[in-house]
């Protein structure tokens, strides 16, 4: 999962996305998006949203494999 920073958004993060699929093909990658509007909101309201974001690309996209921790 890649995460941008303050006052950054999803789109800042494809070329370090492009070159890691490039070099890992296998390799799922989710550029969270989910606080790219209140990027200086409070922290624990960002991680609860981040959390809840890497849960449905889980559930999407993973869900056919068996995850252990």
């Amino acid at each position: 999962m890649l995460c941008h920073g303050f006052q950054g958004s999803s789109f800042d993060l494809r070329l370090l996305k492009n070159t890691i699929s490039f070099l890992y093909p296998d390799t799922l990658i989710l550029c969270a998006s989910s606080n790219e509007e209140e990027t200086d909101g409070e922290i624990s309201k960002m991680g609860i949203r981040l959390a809840s974001e890497v849960k449905c690309y889980i559930d999407e996209w993973i869900k056919e494999q068996n995850l252990g921790r």
